[in-house]
């Protein structure tokens, strides 16, 4: 085997990793997105007053917008960690 049949494999497994770390941080983005629509319509707001349980769901809501969002942080922190592991290759 020449060195070249050697490294692809790692190549290719890097370049897979950073393409899945990347399609994980676009399914948060898109998820942090859609609680942000839910959030900002304003229409669970109205039902809350004369439901408990959607008061309830807006604090959940609430809760998983900021998750959402550190989520988002820690995942592009590891795109570039990732980057900066493939580039030293």
């Amino acid at each position: 085997m020449t060195d070249t049949a050697v490294a692809e494999p790692k190549v290719n497994r890097h370049v897979r990793d950073d393409l899945a770390q990347m399609d994980l941080t676009q399914a948060v983005v898109e998820l942090g997105a859609l609680i942000d629509a839910v959030l900002r319509s304003g229409y669970l707001d109205e039902v809350a007053a004369s439901s408990p349980q959607v008061e309830r769901a807006l604090l959940i809501l609430n809760v998983c917008q900021t998750q959402a969002e550190r989520a988002i942080e820690l995942s592009r922190l590891c795109e570039e960690l990732q980057a900066g592991a493939s580039s030293s290759l």
